[in-house]
């Protein structure tokens, strides 16, 4: 799973890693892998209602939206930020390049278990007990970006 939307400072997180590699050039193409994603704030607000609802007690409950692929990522970032000069990647890593490169970087080498798999998870319970209203996902990649921008990460 993926926590994204703005961070409050330059330390963005291991989630904010993938948004930064393909705004800066480091991630030089788009590897079949996903995740399950949240905005922060939806996090926060959910445990709030949490909190304050009746007979909820002792319940877990899943926030994240559908499945991300780094394509969907991508995509949202080269719609938004290609006219600013960043250059985001388009084309597909093989699998096996993926592979060989997470012996130089940790963070690919977290990744490489989770080709072509996918993280579908269901959030119809905190929807259905809290009413819960999830961010939409070019939401959260987009905040996380500008966020960097303001920070000078990217």
């Amino acid at each position: 799973m993926s926590t994204l939307g703005g961070a409050a400072q330059s330390d963005y997180g291991t989630s904010g890693e993938l948004i930064k590699k393909l705004m800066t050039g480091e991630m030089p193409g788009i590897a079949d892998i996903g995740w399950a994603v949240v905005h922060v704030k939806d996090v926060a607000k959910a445990h709030v209602d949490a909190l304050e609802a009746e007979g909820v007690s002792g319940q877990r409950f899943v926030c994240a939206i559908e499945h991300a692929s780094m394509a969907d990522i991508a995509g949202i970032l080269k719609n938004n930020y290609k006219d600013q000069g960043y250059k985001i990647p388009k084309f597909k890593i093989p699998g096996i390049v993926l592979s060989m490169a997470s012996i130089f970087d940790p963070t690919i080498k977290l990744a490489v278990g989770e080709l072509g798999l996918r993280q579908d998870l269901s959030n119809k319970k905190i929807k259905s007990m809290l009413g819960f209203k999830s961010r939409s996902l070019e939401s959260m990649v987009v905040e996380m970006a500008q966020s960097m921008i303001k920070y000078e990460v990217v």
